[in-house]
C-alpha cells in the first residue's frame, strides 16, 4: 500500500498526498 501511495504522490497536489498519509496512518 505504501508503495501506491509513493507512486501516486508525485503525480497529485500536496493535499492529495497528505490525505494519502493520513488515510495510512489509520489503517490498522
Amino acid at each position: 500500500m505504501r508503495l501506491l501511495i509513493i507512486a501516486v504522490g508525485h503525480k497529485m497536489p500536496d493535499w492529495v498526498s497528505t490525505a494519502c498519509h493520513e488515510y495510512s496512518k489509520r489503517m490498522p
